[in-house]
């Protein structure tokens, strides 16, 4: 796996991985406060999908927010 990233601006950082099988993911984080950030990310290529109804669904996207506490 291969990846790559940076901050894009002092709270928001752009990052891609790629796998060998050539699948791609995009992320996106934005430190809201020093401990607390949102995060989504984004599959495309040869990801495994499952379907679900009429939906494609990639088991590699998602959105969420996280909180982190060093001590």
């Amino acid at each position: 796996m291969v990846e790559a990233g940076r901050y894009v601006s002092r709270n928001v950082y752009v990052g891609v991985k790629q796998n060998l099988s050539g699948g791609t993911q995009t992320q996106v984080q934005l430190d809201i406060t020093r401990r607390f950030r949102a995060q989504a990310t984004l599959a495309t290529g040869n990801n495994p999908a499952t379907v679900q109804g009429n939906a494609l669904q990639s088991n590699d996207s998602s959105i969420g927010l996280s909180y982190q506490f060093e001590y």
